[in-house]
């Protein structure tokens, strides 16, 4: 029987791998003394729900460089979370290892940033991910605070019905520096999916759904409702390089963002012959602008902003993209609101109700289309002074209405 201490100092692992052990449908943490200290990762199983008060503090013992909770099983069904505030602290373990490889093989490039490495996932351990998840049917996370990850906050792949909601983000930034510090990382296979109300500054993509990355396979039938961010990277990131995405909602998007506040992206490296695939793909109620760029973030300073406002990468077959409900205040960049890059192809992208209003010493172009679109619809678009539409690539049809 061991002693659960909730002092901050001794590891309270092995009690609460005990309860849990236990097989109890419900494993609930009283308010800790102080709070409560792990040295090794949590594992919780099928059919329990593991219960913390949301505002008690669950911290990684220092050098442990660990998940601080997983699922036990694989497959796996039915794991409630709820409640807690999950303290990688970060400082106190091994530095992000995807900036580690990359700063050792570019010493010499600028800031080390070098964005033709890639480090490979599955040689680098877990990545300093906080919260991790994958192959379990029935899921569902939410009234919690994930604080100081080294990199991913949380991540799921190959989770079905599951529910992500009322997540919270404290951030430092970060070991070494305030890069790849993901909010809700959600990879391949996951489906029938709800991720709702999550809030704070995260310094790489609040929400990401990748179908190929960590993970590969596809995506489907998820909605993204309610991303709160001051001053992060991105807002919510769509990421497909061979598997498909399909069925994707995202609204109710709120923030600045130095990178960009919604992008459809490949990922580097690209690879010949491979294109990402998504599928009925829709974006409503988007409000924001580009947010300064700091010297920590190690992404150049405010004289030129690479992506767009919303971002459609090369190399991307789009069969069906609706954005409804687009609003740009801008007030620091002069790049575009909506890119659709060379090599991109959309079949029918439809614009509605935006309004784009630029307080930028310079006029900003609207939409800048270097791809190949079959149809595109507009309806109530209102860029006041600026140019609506910069095509350089190919539009067979437009619709104004």
């Amino acid at each position: 029987m061991y002693i659960l201490y909730g002092d901050g100092v001794h590891d309270d692992a092995p009690a609460i791998q005990e309860m849990l052990d236990s097989g109890l449908s419900e494993i609930a943490l009283p308010a800790p003394k102080a709070r409560y200290a792990i040295g090794a990762t949590l594992k919780v199983y099928s059919g329990q729900t593991l219960r913390l008060p949301e505002t008690a503090e669950i911290r990684l013992l220092p050098g442990s460089s660990c998940h601080m909770l997983t699922n036990a099983q694989r497959p796996a069904h039915d794991i409630v979370i709820t409640g807690g505030i999950w303290n990688y602290d970060n400082v106190n373990q091994a530095p992000n290892p995807i900036l580690t490889r990359r700063d050792e093989t570019n010493k010499n490039s600028h800031m080390s940033a070098n964005p033709d490495y890639v480090a490979t996932y599955e040689t680098i351990g877990d990545l300093g991910v906080c919260l991790s998840f994958d192959h379990i049917t029935r899921f569902s996370i939410r009234d919690l605070t994930v604080k100081n990850p080294v990199t991913f906050s949380m991540r799921l792949a190959y989770v079905t019905h599951f529910t992500v909601e009322n997540i919270r983000f404290d951030m430092n930034l970060g070991n070494p520096t305030a890069e790849n510090m993901d909010g809700i990382h959600v990879d391949g296979g996951c489906r029938f999916g709800y991720i709702h109300n999550i809030q704070s500054t995260c310094y790489d993509d609040i929400v990401a759904l990748n179908a190929d990355d960590c993970y590969d396979g596809p995506l489907s039938d998820i909605v993204v409702d309610g991303v709160f961010g001051a001053d992060s990277l991105r807002g919510v990131r769509l990421l497909s390089t061979n598997s498909e995405m399909k069925n994707i909602t995202v609204q109710n998007v709120y923030g600045t963002f130095y990178q960009n506040c919604i992008g459809l992206t490949y990922f580097f490296p690209r690879i010949e012959g491979r294109r990402g695939k998504m599928r009925h793909i829709t974006l409503r109620n988007i409000h924001g602008r580009n947010a300064p760029r700091r010297p920590e973030y190690r992404k150049g300073d405010n004289s030129y902003y690479f992506f767009s406002f919303v971002w459609v990468d090369g190399d991307i077959d789009v069969d069906s993209l609706v954005i409804d409900g687009l609003y740009r205040d801008e007030e620091i960049a002069h790049v575009e609101t909506l890119k659709v890059c060379k090599g991109a192809r959309i079949r029918t992208l439809s614009l509605s109700n935006v309004l784009q209003q630029n307080k930028t010493d310079a006029p900003e172009t609207f939409f800048l289309n270097e791809g190949e679109i079959d149809r595109l619809y507009m309806y109530n678009v209102d860029v006041g002074e600026d140019l609506l539409l910069d095509n350089k690539g190919t539009i067979k049809k437009i619709s104004e209405m």
